[in-house]
């Protein structure tokens, strides 16, 4: 299972997603490894057309 979250903040931030690699025997090799970062300067809201599931019409 994976989880997200969503958090919103007025001023500058640094953002890092990692790897989830979870087995039944422990965690796997890439468990933890960053795989996207990026510093965020500017917040902006996404438009409809980034979102994954844009609100309907109606």
């Amino acid at each position: 299972m994976a989880r997200t979250a969503e958090l919103r903040f007025g001023h500058p931030y640094a953002v890092v997603a990692v790897a989830t690699d979870e087995r039944r025997d422990g965690a796997g090799v890439w468990h933890g490894v960053p795989v996207f970062s990026a510093w965020v300067a500017t917040p902006q809201e996404p438009s409809a057309d980034d979102l994954a599931d844009p609100p309907q019409a109606g």
